[in-house]
This record gives C-alpha cells, structure tokens and sequence, in this order.
C-alpha cells in the first residue's frame, strides 16, 4: 500500500506509476465437486468453500442453501 500526503501527491504530481506486483497461485486444472451429499454438507460447502485434497478449504463461496440447490439442481439435470 502506498501512502502520500498532501504535500507529496502535490509533488508528485498524483500518486505516481508504480504498478503493484500481484502473485497468484492459480492451479489450471479443476477439481469434481460432488454435491449429491447430505444438506448439511450442501450448506458447509456454500459457506466454507470447496475442499482441497489436505482437507482445509479454498476460501468461501458466500452462497445460501437456495443458491446451493439451484446449483446441484442445474448440474444434475445435465446428466
């Protein structure tokens, strides 16, 4: 994060041209969800996130139940 003051920004005639340098660990491949799994698991997996193969989560998907079924209602029907 950068950080100015008046004087600075003034001086500088804004905040500048320096470009943050983001990393992002991304994985190319995908991973099989299964969501013909137990309401309570539906619901964890909405709010937690998808599991990763250690067992911890991949961050939240901050989905509700609704949205949770009308996901395993949509991929279900293309079978």
């Amino acid at each position: 994060m950068k950080v100015l003051s008046r004087r600075e920004y003034e001086d500088n005639g804004g905040m500048g041209m320096q470009l943050p340098l983001v990393r992002i660990a991304e994985r190319p491949e995908a991973d099989e969800v299964r969501l013909d799994v137990p309401p309570e698991e539906l619901a964890r997996l909405g709010k937690e996130g998808i599991p990763a193969k250690d067992g911890s989560r991949r961050g939240p998907l901050a989905l509700d139940m609704l949205s949770m079924n009308v996901i395993k209602n949509y991929f279900t029907s293309l079978c």
